[in-house]
């Protein structure tokens, strides 16, 4: 009996995802797809594959040092706080600027309109510029933490250039989404938008840490990240099934929004600092 609930332990949870997805779909609708999508992949996973892939999936709880995981999840911390109070501050210099300018503007001269412009131009382009740099820091660090890699200054130049081209290739789709999508489609799509972005860039940030080249760890994001996708589905499978345990704590964290936010903000950092070791291990069988 043990062997053989053993032998099919993917196909078995599978089974309990569709029930749950089925019960679901009465309070979430199409959300439920989170659920029905993995419990497909598993219940039609070739049996040995499925066993050798759940071996694997284990195994990153058990074989990650605590030290790294901690550390790699710091880091993931520190990369969204320093986005948040570098656009707090650029934007609050932007609106003591723009109460300055304002009696030009007020009074109807072309000086004053085409100074907010320039201003607002200036400012965004200031505020692109310290995103990239503090994003690529510290999610430099996570990589090369997993990756047990030397901290090198041409490491960070290089990979903030990378990450820059990576948000630049990103400017159409997301426009794409933002001005033309119905808003009955908007949430979807967002959601898949968001999931193949963190999967390639998973795969392009593990690319180039690996062999730090910027068009080749470019050109391998889509290689590996399309061309290979099979590969990714089974592990992918498992990893919804830890965000959706994860998700249920939600349940007993007390109402309140500030302690709900961070316990969010918490889950979601050990969560990440989780799915880049998982994939790295995944990525070096595959690549």
């Amino acid at each position: 009996m043990k062997r053989a609930i053993k032998e099919n332990i993917t196909r078995i949870i599978g089974v309990i995802l569709i029930i749950i997805g089925i019960i679901a779909f009465n309070y979430i609708r199409w959300l439920a797809l989170a659920f029905f999508i993995p419990a497909i992949i598993m219940i039609l996973a070739n049996k040995k594959l499925a066993q050798a892939e759940f071996r694997q999936f284990i195994l990153t709880f058990k074989k990650i040092p605590e030290k790294k995981y901690f550390l790699i999840t710091l880091y993931d911390t520190l990369s969204w706080f320093g986005l948040f109070f570098a656009t707090y501050a650029i934007g609050t210099l932007m609106a003591r600027q723009t109460e300055k300018i304002m009696p030009g503007i007020m009074m109807g001269g072309p000086g004053g309109i085409f100074a907010l412009l320039a201003m607002t131009v200036a400012y965004f382009a200031v505020l692109l510029l310290v995103s990239v740099i503090i994003y690529s820091a510290f999610k430099g660090l996570i990589w090369l933490t997993i990756l047990d890699k030397k901290i090198e200054w041409r490491y960070f130049t290089k990979f903030s250039l990378l990450n820059a081209i990576w948000f630049a290739l990103w400017i159409i789709p997301a426009l794409v989404i933002a001005i033309g999508l119905k808003p009955a489609y908007f949430l979807p799509v967002v959601i898949a938008a968001a999931i193949i972005d963190i999967h390639l860039t998973a795969v392009m940030q593990y690319s180039f840490t690996k062999k730090q080249f910027i068009f080749s760890s470019l050109g391998n994001t889509f290689k590996t990240g399309f061309g290979k996708i099979k590969q990714f589905l089974l592990p992918y499978s498992y990893m919804a099934v830890v965000y959706m345990i994860l998700l249920n704590i939600f349940w007993v964290i007390p109402k309140a929004q500030n302690i709900l936010t961070f316990a969010m903000i918490l889950i979601l950092m050990f969560y990440m600092a989780w799915y880049r070791q998982y994939m790295a291990v995944l990525l070096g069988k595959i690549t």
